[in-house]
């Protein structure tokens, strides 16, 4: 398995994949919004033109330098539709070599952006799941459960067959609590901003930690990707 990441087209190339070799990347795609405006999170509305440029660019990047992976998960999606839109993009840019179809699901960020996967035809799903939508942690800002993660990760279970060989793997698509605001002093209700963002991203930490360990636990030899 080769894994690359990518967040834009000029950070060079991934190397040419051997036949046998299954690839798998990881792609932040930096607030992809779609044209429509959607309650109830603070979206970005993109014109038609400005969505086209960005499907275009992002198409070149993953077919181009990330040399079209069989695995790509995403950050920062809006939703399916757009997903889909860059799924409908590369199968046409790629003009029948190879397609991709696009997995994602609605988390609770309040800007309304997700993690998802674009899977090619090299591979056989088997399953694709979110896992903690629903999960909390204790906020040391006010006591009490507070939702945890705010993108909820996504895990894809499936098949590759490539030079006689079958790999059955696990990629988990993640997208944990940022940097921002670790250090803040500003008092909340119980402790600091910063003291909420510390117990959130070790809360997050644990529950992926978790994850991974009972994938393991029940499969000691799965081949997991996070």
């Amino acid at each position: 398995v080769a894994v690359v990441s990518g967040s834009g087209i000029s950070e060079g190339f991934a190397p040419v994949a051997k036949p046998s070799e299954v690839t798998v990347a990881t792609y932040n795609m930096e607030r992809f919004f779609d044209t429509v405006n959607d309650p109830g999170v603070s979206d970005v509305v993109l014109s038609a033109v400005a969505l086209a440029n960005r499907l275009n660019k992002a198409s070149l990047g993953i077919r181009i330098n990330l040399g079209a992976p069989d695995i790509i998960g995403f950050q920062e999606i809006e939703n399916l539709n757009v997903l889909q839109l860059l799924a409908n993009k590369i199968n046409l840019d790629a003009a029948g070599a190879y397609t991709y179809a696009a997995y994602t699901f609605e988390g609770n960020d309040i800007g309304g952006i997700d993690v998802g996967f674009l899977v090619k035809n090299t591979v056989t799903p088997i399953s694709v799941t979110q896992l903690g939508f629903a999960a909390t942690y204790t906020s040391p800002c006010t006591g009490v459960q507070e939702t945890l993660n705010d993108r909820p990760p996504v895990l894809f279970r499936g098949s590759v067959t490539k030079a006689a060989r079958t790999l059955d793997l696990v990629v988990i698509v993640n997208h944990l609590r940022s940097l921002n605001g670790i250090s803040d002093i500003t008092p909340c209700a119980l402790g600091t901003d910063g003291q909420r963002v510390r117990a959130k991203r070790a809360a997050q930490a644990e529950f992926l930690a978790n994850l991974i360990q009972s994938e393991i636990t029940s499969n000691p030899n799965v081949k997991l990707i996070s």
